[in-house]
């Protein structure tokens, strides 16, 4: 969990770098897309971390619930905090996910496209034709 609020602290840094409203790194704006891609990919690593912590709390905590072996007391159930760092991991898989599909692509395929010629027409039609 500790792993995961330092990744999202570094990728809030990077993904605030990659805004065009500010005036860190390139003033491209591919150059910025493309830091605000990398930021929404270190979300993405930092919701994944976040999720295996509170999956593997989870699961620690419903071994230990049905453990028979182990004393009533020591049993725990799962809290607010379990569903709170699940939501949390959800929120930064979505805002992450969206920061990665910020990255435009490469425009210059459709400025340089050319297309066939169409036929010349022989003559110019006339109305005697549909007659």
């Amino acid at each position: 969990m500790v792993l995961s609020i330092v990744l999202g602290v570094i990728a809030i840094g990077i993904a605030t770098m990659g805004m065009k409203c500010t005036h860190c790194g390139d003033d491209n704006k591919a150059t910025k897309a493309r830091i605000a891609m990398t930021g929404g990919i270190i979300f993405l690593v930092a919701g994944l971390c976040s999720l295996v912590a509170c999956s593997w709390s989870a699961h620690q905590i419903i071994q230990d619930f049905y453990n028979p072996l182990s004393p009533l007391n020591k049993r725990y159930e799962f809290g607010p905090a379990i569903f709170l760092g699940w939501a949390g991991a959800a929120l930064s898989l979505l805002g992450g996910g969206m920061l990665s599909c910020s990255c435009p692509g490469d425009s210059s395929g459709y400025k340089n496209r050319q297309y066939p010629a169409g036929k010349p027409i022989s003559k110019p039609p006339s109305s005697r034709e549909y007659v």
